[in-house]
């Protein structure tokens, strides 16, 4: 899995958000032209403002570097925190869609969200 998501030089990919060595979450970009970015955190390190400063960096640079018109996200309507996470690093909301994720075993409610 890992190997599939390793920096090529261009979308999909993953990068590792490490705390003194240790492995705490990652943070990505698909492929489109508005690619979604994608993120976790470790519940252990929740709280602390880390994913709110690695995905308003990461936004930033992928849209620079890669010269993107934008970018889109999905976020579980169950999850407010990672819902302000997304408002905070400039996207908005804009319906709703059935989301899919390998630690819910059946689709469940998602905001799609996107960043000009």
């Amino acid at each position: 899995f890992v190997h599939d998501w390793r920096w090529t030089g261009a979308p999909p990919f993953r990068l590792a958000i490490r705390r003194e060595g240790r492995f705490i979450g990652s943070v990505g970009l698909g492929r489109g032209a508005a690619p979604p970015i994608f993120y976790f955190l470790d519940p252990a390190e929740a709280g602390q403002g880390l994913m709110q400063e690695a995905v308003s960096a990461f936004c930033d640079r992928v849209v620079a570097y890669f010269a993107l018109p934008g970018l889109s996200a999905d976020v579980f309507t169950d999850n407010p925190a990672s819902a302000r996470i997304l408002e905070k690093a400039g996207f908005s909301r804009g319906g709703t869609a059935e989301g899919h994720s390998a630690q819910r075993p059946a689709p469940h409610p998602v905001w799609t969200c996107h960043r000009p």
